[in-house]
């Protein structure tokens, strides 16, 4: 009977140690989604303006940015300021590209974030880029 009790308190215990380090985790995850482009299937080329929608938007850190797009065409690169002018997209920072084209991206610090989609789509407008707020209002 002992032995069951000492079991079932470990097992609550390492429960709710998990779950705190959980919430811990996800504290910063409470922000927005924002759909890039202003729908769940915007990330292409020819579907909408992402300069003018993202200059409608405001973004802070914690928000969350979801890219949909044909996972056959298109893909999502983060990319310094210097690749994003010019569309390069060799050396990017991170390949957000999860191969299923529903791809989210926690932004996490008070920065300008770039982004483009490579393989010449870039020059056809599909990239776009934010700067954040520190804090939401």
């Amino acid at each position: 009977m002992e032995v069951l009790s000492l079991r079932r308190v470990l097992t609550v215990g390492m429960t709710l140690a998990m779950v705190i380090m959980l919430r811990a985790e996800m504290g910063n995850a409470s922000g927005k989604m924002h759909y890039v482009g202003g729908s769940k299937t915007s990330w292409g080329p020819s579907n909408v303006n992402l300069t003018e929608w993202s200059s409608h938007e405001t973004f802070y850190v914690g928000d969350w940015l979801y890219f949909g797009y044909d996972k056959y065409q298109y893909n999502v690169l983060e990319v310094n300021e210097t690749s994003y002018e010019k569309c390069i997209d060799k050396d990017f920072i991170k390949n957000i590209t999860g191969g299923a084209g529903r791809d989210v991206f926690n932004l996490t610090q008070t920065k300008t974030y770039h982004f483009l989609s490579s393989g010449g789509y870039c020059f056809q407008g599909l990239k776009t880029y934010w700067s954040l707020g520190e804090n939401r209002i």
